[in-house]
């Protein structure tokens, strides 16, 4: 079975909710490997400083940086520039990069799920 495309790549033209500011630029993600997920769960745990009773949205918010961080490859200089995410002040921003890679990865997994059952409807 071929797998689907590893990375996918989209653009972000939007304004800051908080800053008014203007997002603009390329984006590449890469699905996480083994690796990779294991480097984001410790960043979300060190960001999340190992409490257990965290706030829920701040632990999701850790969850977008951690992930984003190790998923975007390639991207503008400012989304470097704000520390991939961890300086800026629109949350809106760092959502909407979030959902297009969870987007993806749910589109990515209805691929492989179609080849899977074409595969076992073949046999």
């Amino acid at each position: 079975m071929k797998l689907p495309s590893m990375e996918f790549t989209f653009e972000l033209n939007k304004k800051g909710s908080s800053s008014g500011k203007l997002y603009e630029g390329s984006f590449t993600y890469k699905r996480l490997t083994i690796g990779s997920q294991g480097r984001a769960g410790v960043l979300k745990a060190k960001l999340n400083g190992d409490l257990t009773a965290i706030d829920p949205e701040i632990d999701r918010l850790h969850e977008m940086l951690s992930w984003l961080r190790y998923g975007l490859i390639d991207y503008p200089d400012w989304w470097r520039e704000c520390s991939f995410g961890e300086n800026l002040y629109d949350l809106n921003i760092l959502e909407e990069l979030y959902l297009r890679v969870v987007d993806f990865e749910k589109e990515w997994t209805k691929k492989i799920d179609v080849q899977s059952n074409k595969k076992d409807s073949d046999t």
